[in-house]
């Protein structure tokens, strides 16, 4: 039996402003990224499930999520989002991430650094596994 194929997550079909996170759906799954307590964010990808928006990742329950987590009054002090052409960036006190919309992706920067991790690389899935490709360069290390 041949090894499944690899299924990037492709271009962003829709964007949702939700209740408690941005939900960013391709054709093959959806990337969540929400506020979490002390000032990170927190990154969810899956296949999703089918619903009248598209798709979604079951609900998330944890002790390190604020349950009083509210983004939008955490929005002009903790997030700040921005949209530009092809680009997402949320803004939190400790991380920066910046969605790509086409092909879908995810990269991080740590605020005062000019060092951008996950830039070159790819999100998507083989089979049920989620699956992230990178290129490594002479001197890059895992």
């Amino acid at each position: 039996m041949p090894a499944p194929r690899f299924q990037s997550l492709g271009n962003f079909v829709r964007l949702a402003d939700c209740d408690d996170c941005i939900r960013v759906t391709s054709r093959a799954g959806v990337l969540e990224l929400s506020a979490a307590a002390g000032g990170t964010l927190r990154v969810r990808l899956g296949q999703g499930e089918p619903c009248p928006e598209g798709r979604r990742l079951p609900r998330y329950q944890s002790l390190a999520l604020s349950r009083t987590l509210d983004l939008e009054s955490l929005r002009p002090d903790m997030l700040a989002v921005k949209r530009s052409r092809g680009a997402l960036e949320m803004r939190a006190p400790e991380v920066t991430a910046r969605l790509t919309l086409e092909p879908l992706a995810v990269s991080f920067a740590l605020p005062g650094s000019k060092t951008v991790f996950g830039q070159d690389s790819g999100l998507g899935f083989r089979g049920g596994h989620i699956v992230v490709r990178k290129n490594l360069r002479p001197g890059d290390h895992i």
